[in-house]
This record gives C-alpha cells, sequence and structure tokens, in this order.
C-alpha cells in the first residue's frame, strides 16, 4: 500500500542525523544529508521506510560517487534516527582512512570482522593499550555495548514484526475459512429450510388425503349402515316373531282325530278285511 511521502534535511535533530552532519562537515561533504520517507501499511501494521541520501567529498576525491542507505520502521520521526546510524556505520567504513583521525573511529562501522576494527578494539584493552585517555577508552567501550544491545533488540524486534505477520496472515485465512465455513452453514440452513418446507407442504398434502378418504369411507359406511338396518322381505314366506318361531319349533302340531284311523288302527292287518254283507 502506497503512503504520503515525507522528505527533511534533519539539520536539528538530536541524535544520529546530527552526529552524521557534523561528521560530513569534516569529511569535506558539503551537502546536506537529505532524508525521503514513504510511511504505508503493510498487514495491517504502520510502516516506514526512510531512506537517506550522502553526496560526495570535495576533499577526499577519491570517493567521488554519491551513495544512499534505506532503512526500514514505523514511523518516520523513529526511522530517520534507524537509517542515520546505520549510515554512520557505512560512513565510518567508506572514509576508514580518514575516519581514525577523529573520535569517531571508535563508533562501530559496518563490518566488524576487518583488521582496522580489529586493531582499534585491541588499541583500548589489555597492558599494550595505545589509547591515553581513560574517558575516551570508557566512552568507546560504551558506545559499542549499547551498539551491540542495539544489535540484538533490533533482531529481536525483526523476529518479534516477522511472527506478527505470520500471525496476521494466519488470522486473516482463519478469516477467509470462517466466511467460507458461514457460507456453507448459510446455505445448508437454506436447503434445511427448503425442506422442511417442502415436507410441511407433503405432509398438509397428505392430511388432506386422510380426510378426504375418511369422508369418503364414512359416507360409505353410512349408506351401508341403512342398508343392513331394512329387513328384507320375501313373497308368500311369512316371516314371524322370533318367539313365535321359538314356540312351533319346539311343539309340532298334533294331526286332526279321524273315525277311520281309530277304526283301521283296531284291526290286525295279518286278517282280511269282513265282506259287506248283500240281501237276497
Amino acid at each position: 500500500m502506497v503512503g504520503a511521502k515525507i522528505s527533511s534535511y534533519c539539520l536539528s535533530t538530536e541524535g544520529f542525523p546530527k552526529i552524521m552532519h557534523a561528521t560530513l562537515q569534516k569529511l569535506g561533504v558539503k551537502d546536506h544529508p537529505e532524508y525521503e520517507g514513504r510511511e504505508y501499511e503493510k498487514h495491517g501494521t504502520e510502516r516506514c521506510e526512510v531512506t537517506v541520501y550522502i553526496g560526495k567529498s570535495e576533499e577526499f576525491l577519491d570517493i567521488t560517487e554519491a551513495w544512499n542507505v534505506t532503512a526500514t520502521g514505523f514511523r518516520f520521526v523513529d526511522t530517520y534516527q534507524v537509517v542515520a546510524r546505520k549510515a554512520l556505520r557505512h560512513l565510518c567504513q567508506i572514509y576508514e582512512e580518514p575516519i581514525a583521525r577523529t573520535p569517531m573511529k571508535f563508533f562501530p562501522p559496518l563490518e566488524k570482522n576487518r583488521w582496522v576494527w580489529r586493531a582499534r578494539m585491541e588499541a583500548l584493552q589489555g597492558w599494550d593499550a595505545q589509547e591515553d585517555s581513560p574517558t575516551m577508552v570508557h566512552l568507546a567501550t560504551y558506545l559499542i555495548a549499547l551498539d551491540e544491545q542495539y544489535d540484538r533488540q533490533a533482531s529481536e524486534l525483526r523476529k518479534c514484526l516477522r511472527r506478527a505477520e505470520e500471525a496476521k496472515i494466519f488470522s486473516r485465512m482463519l478469516e477467509v475459512q470462517l466466511a467460507e465455513v458461514n457460507a456453507n452453514v448459510a446455505a445448508i440452513e437454506s436447503r434445511e429450510t427448503a425442506m422442511a418446507e417442502a415436507l410441511k407442504e407433503a405432509e398438509d398434502r397428505h392430511t388432506q388425503q386422510l380426510e378426504d378418504a375418511y369422508l369418503v369411507t364414512r359416507a360409505k359406511r353410512r349408506t351401508l349402515d341403512t342398508e343392513r338396518q331394512e329387513p328384507l322381505v320375501l313373497e308368500v314366506i311369512p316371516i314371524h316373531p322370533p318367539e313365535r318361531r321359538r314356540t312351533c319349533a319346539a311343539v309340532p302340531p298334533a294331526p286332526p282325530p279321524s273315525e277311520v284311523s281309530e277304526v283301521e288302527s283296531l284291526v290286525p292287518l295279518t286278517q282280511p278285511p269282513p265282506r259287506e254283507e248283500t240281501d237276497p
């Protein structure tokens, strides 16, 4: 994300910018150091990138090119101190021989494994110390200890920033996943609502069908009940009440009396019937 640009010389600013301006004047650099910054936002964190431009020296003609140094921080008011310190370390290495004649010779250069710097450190300690001023020795030792502490804190800060950026990226990834999950949940809820509505419609339709079937069945049942209550009357065959039918079945009717049957019953079946007498 591109932010606003800031430009300043920082000539009266205390700290590393003021030290660098004074050192450049001793080295014959007439142009003022110019600081250009750009504030922006990265992974939700405010950042600032500052570049300082250093001109060429008119006294030491072997260094004929201008150069610049860039550093990154959080705000411009803090970052130009960082870039000024970094530029001083480059300055002490670029002007290694002229710096040796000034108190800046004990300012840590960019590369601390160079033999010139090791020789200067050896001159501050041991029995053969070449520096006679105790004040200079203690101040140089204090400055080097502060510089080492700054490097450790800067390294730890970079680690924290890297972890913070990774955590921010991971948080955004989780936010994207959460949005996808919410979208899936919304889609599932929508389908569930549609299924519930379809089920309700099917249930209402089934209930209506049951009611219609019940009404039709009840009408048929009433019709059958009505037909069963009407007795069937057959022609020629009288229908007697139940009590009368039971009485008739229990006592069979006796045959009517007959004189012929009584006379005939007294006559044995083995004798011939009597002859009727006729008058002469």
